[in-house]
C-alpha cells in the first residue's frame, strides 16, 4: 500500500513537472520565429511612432486598408513632433523600449547611428521575400542599406528640392526659367532691379533648407560620380583622408560660393538667417519673394492651400559644363524597426510595410497627401490623374531616364552636423569664405577618419 502511494505521488510529481515544462514550452512560443508572409491568427497590437504632418493621414489610410484583411491586428499610431523624432528616437531605441514596434525616422547618418548602437532590426529577409529593392526608384538603395549590416530601413517616399516661381511676377518682369547658369544670374538681377527685394526665398534659421540648396548645387558643380562620393561618404565602412578630399574639391568650393553669392548679391532675404521655414513659405505665398527653393510636391500643395489660383510652377536648376544631367532626389523619410520587436509582430509589420508600398489605394493616398511613392511602377499618368497637377506629372516625365543624384541627407556624424549647419549660415551671412567652408568640411570629415 505504502509502495502504491509512493508510486502515485511520483506520477503526480512527474505530471506536474511535465506540465511545467509544457507550460514553459508554451510561453516560449512567443519567442519563436514566424515566417514572413504569414500573419498569426491571435490578437496582435502594433505600436507606431509617426511624425506629425500630412503623412499621418496617408499612414492612417494604409492602416485601415491593412485591417480589412487582418481584423485581428490592432494598429496604434502615436504622433510625435519633429523635435521629438530628431532628439529622442536614437537614445530611446537604445534602451530597447517595449512600447514601440516601428517608428518613422530620417535617413542618412542617423540610421547609421542606430545600426552602430545595435538598436534596429536587420530587414534583409523582408526585402528578399517581397523583392522590395527591385521595386524601388533608382537611388533609394542608399537610404535603406548600411554597409557591413544590410537593409536597415524602409523608405516610402522621395522629394526633389528645386526652385519654384511665381508665374505672374515672371511674366510681369519679362523673365523666363533659365537655360544656363549665366541665365540664372541674369534672371535674378532683372527681378532685383524690378523692385523685388527677396528674389529667392529660403530660411537659414532652420539651417536644413540651406543644406538642401547646397546639395542641389553640388549636383550642378560636380558630375554624378563626384556627387556620389559626397553623398555616399557617410556609408563608407572605412573612411580615409583621401575620401575626404572631395569635400574641398573645386566643385565643393563653387557650391559654397553659390550660397555666398546669393546673399551678397541681395537675392536671398537680407535677414535670411533669422527666417524659419514657415516664414519662407509665407513670403512666397504672399508674393514677397518671387521664387522659393522648395519641395516637390509639397510646395505645390502649400501654395494652392493658401490660394487655389496661385500661379506657381517650378524649374530645374540649369546644368554647367561639369554636371551631366542628374536630378537631385532625396530619399529621406524611412521607417525603422526596433531590434527587440516581438517575433510574432515581425510578419505583421513586414506585411503592413508592403501594403504601404504596393497597395494601389495606399499609393493613391500617398500622392493625395503630397508624398511621391518610391515604387517605380508609379507612372506619370498616375501622378497627374491622382494629384490633378500637370506640373507634378511633368516632373515625373522629366526625371525618367536621367541620373538620380540621391541625397543621403547629411554625411557627417551627428555631433558634427551642427558645426556644418553653422558654417552654412556663416557663408550665407558672409562671415566665412567659400574656400574656408570647404576646408572646414574637409577638417570635420578628418575628425571622423581619426
Amino acid at each position: 500500500m505504502k509502495r502504491a502511494l509512493i508510486m502515485i505521488l511520483v506520477v503526480l510529481l512527474l505530471g506536474i513537472a511535465l506540465n511545467g515544462f509544457a507550460g514553459g514550452s508554451q510561453e516560449s512560443t512567443t519567442a519563436k520565429e514566424y515566417p514572413i508572409g504569414t500573419i498569426p491568427a491571435e490578437p496582435i497590437t502594433v505600436n507606431m511612432w509617426m511624425i506629425s504632418g500630412t503623412g499621418t493621414e496617408w499612414v492612417n489610410s494604409c492602416m485601415q486598408e491593412f485591417k480589412k484583411s487582418h481584423p485581428n491586428v490592432d494598429l496604434n499610431m502615436t504622433i510625435q513632433s519633429d523635435e521629438f523624432i530628431d532628439t529622442n528616437v536614437i537614445t530611446t531605441l537604445a534602451t530597447k523600449p517595449k512600447d514601440v514596434d516601428i517608428t518613422f525616422f530620417w535617413s542618412g547618418t542617423r540610421v547609421h547611428q542606430l545600426v552602430k548602437n545595435g538598436s534596429i532590426l536587420n530587414l534583409d529577409s523582408w526585402f528578399k521575400h517581397y523583392g522590395w529593392n527591385d521595386k524601388y526608384q533608382p537611388g533609394a538603395y542608399n537610404t535603406n542599406f548600411v554597409p557591413d549590416f544590410g537593409f536597415a530601413a524602409f523608405n516610402y517616399g522621395w522629394y526633389a528640392f528645386t526652385p519654384f516661381y511665381n508665374k505672374d511676377i515672371f511674366k510681369k518682369v519679362g523673365v523666363t526659367p533659365p537655360a544656363s547658369m549665366p541665365d540664372f544670374w541674369s534672371m535674378c538681377e532683372k527681378l532685383k532691379r524690378a523692385g523685388y527685394d527677396e528674389v529667392m526665398g529660403t530660411s537659414g534659421k532652420d539651417a536644413w533648407p540651406l543644406h538642401l540648396i547646397w546639395n542641389q548645387m553640388i549636383g550642378r558643380y560636380m558630375n554624378s560620380k563626384d556627387v556620389a562620393k559626397i553623398n555616399n561618404y557617410s556609408t563608407l565602412p572605412k573612411r580615409t583622408a583621401q575620401d575626404a578630399e572631395i569635400l574641398r574639391s573645386k566643385g565643393a568650393v563653387q557650391t559654397w560660393q553659390f550660397m555666398a553669392d546669393m546673399k551678397s548679391k541681395g537675392y536671398f532675404h537680407r535677414g535670411v538667417n533669422s527666417l524659419d521655414w514657415m516664414d519662407a513659405k509665407e513670403h512666397f505665398a504672399s508674393g514677397k519673394s518671387t521664387m522659393l527653393f522648395g519641395f516637390i510636391p509639397f510646395t505645390f500643395l502649400d501654395a494652392v492651400a493658401q490660394d487655389p489660383n496661385f500661379p506657381v510652377d517650378y524649374f530645374v536648376m540649369p546644368e554647367t559644363e561639369i554636371s551631366d544631367g542628374g536630378l537631385t532626389i532625396g530619399y529621406n523619410d524611412v521607417f525603422v524597426v526596433p531590434e527587440n520587436v516581438a517575433a510574432i509582430k515581425k510578419p505583421v509589420i513586414a506585411e503592413l510595410l508592403n501594403t504601404m508600398f504596393t497597395n494601389q489605394s495606399c499609393i493613391e493616398s500617398a500622392i493625395k497627401n503630397g508624398i511621391n511613392p518610391s515604387n517605380k511602377s508609379v507612372t506619370t499618368e498616375v501622378i497627374t490623374r491622382v494629384s490633378g497637377n500637370q506640373s507634378l506629372g511633368r516632373f515625373f516625365k522629366e526625371m525618367a531616364g536621367k541620373p538620380v543624384l540621391a541625397i543621403v541627407d547629411v554625411w557627417l556624424s551627428l555631433p558634427l552636423i551642427k558645426e556644418y549647419y553653422n558654417d552654412l549660415m556663416e557663408v550665407t551671412e558672409g562671415t566665412m569664405t567659400s574656400k574656408e567652408a570647404a576646408q572646414r568640411m574637409y577638417e570635420l570629415a578628418l575628425e571622423e577618419v581619426n
